[in-house]
């Protein structure tokens, strides 16, 4: 959707299928404070704007006989309010709470918020709260360190004291991992193009790269090849390529036509 420059944030395309009404709501709501829009057309005119076009038919539908246009800002969300309506027993949401589970790809903070997600229709005391999503926090937690760290806190720990010790010791397990990785960088020499050049040998790696100084350098005949890689480095941050440079090398007598990818900062050739 076009942005107002006078306005603070943006209102975005509200889809039945990938977008989630109660929250979409208070967002819009907020939208509508932040911007100071009090007036009821216009709210009504932004929220069907708003909607993408089966979500446009839905509410066209839930209208009839009437036009959405006819109908108040308020009419209009009640209708959603009615249709997105989840009716949930305390009993079948804490059946899901007690059977989560961390997922591999899910890190702390997620599997954390996915805790107190799942918590919000179980109606627990108020008392015993911070209990059980302490409890299901680290019962759930997936095998290994952490976890075990975890299973030897004290009952007396919060929540927010498990999370803690979860982000240290996944921390302090990745920190480990990466220590242990014994990767061997050493030079070598390579005939390339009947030229020779030397090369770092990086066990660890899984590619070939070069600087994009050194391609210009050496290389500046042999065209970029398009490509959409991006690179991961040991400390996990990410490092776009140019392009692949097609290369015939050679090494310990064997001949080879390489995909060596261009880095626009790289260092030494590997």
């Amino acid at each position: 959707m076009a942005v107002n420059p006078s306005y603070y944030g943006q209102v975005r395309e509200f889809t039945g299928q990938n977008s989630d009404w109660p929250i979409y709501k208070r967002r819009l709501d907020n939208y509508f404070l932040v911007n100071a829009i009090a007036e009821d057309a216009k709210r009504r005119a932004i929220l069907l704007n708003a909607l993408d076009e089966e979500a446009y038919k839905l509410m066209y539908n839930l209208c009839l006989p009437r036009l959405p246009e006819d109908k108040t800002y308020k009419e209009l969300t009640e209708l959603f309010n009615s249709y997105y309506k989840v009716v949930e027993t305390p009993f079948v949401a804490r059946a899901k709470f007690f059977s989560a589970f961390k997922n591999a790809n899910e890190n702390v903070n997620e599997w954390a918020a996915r805790v107190r997600s799942l918590a919000l229709n179980c109606e627990f005391q108020e008392t015993v709260i911070d209990m059980m999503l302490r409890d299901r926090f680290i019962v759930g937690f997936d095998k290994g360190p952490a976890q075990a760290k975890l299973y030897k806190e004290k009952t007396t720990c919060s929540f927010a004291d498990a999370i803690e010790v979860a982000i240290s010791e996944m921390a302090a397990a990745e920190t480990s991992e990466w220590k242990e990785a014994k990767i061997k960088m050493e030079p070598v020499v390579h005939h390339v193009d009947n030229k020779l050049y030397s090369f770092e040998l990086d066990t660890g790696a899984g590619i070939s790269a070069m600087s994009e100084m050194f391609w210009k350098k050496n290389f500046y005949n042999i065209p970029l090849l398009p490509s959409n890689k991006n690179l991961n480095v040991y400390t996990g941050e990410t490092m776009p390529t140019l392009g692949v440079c097609k290369l015939k090398v050679s090494y310990n007598n064997k001949i080879n036509n390489l995909d060596i990818f261009v880095i626009k900062n790289g260092g030494p050739p590997i």
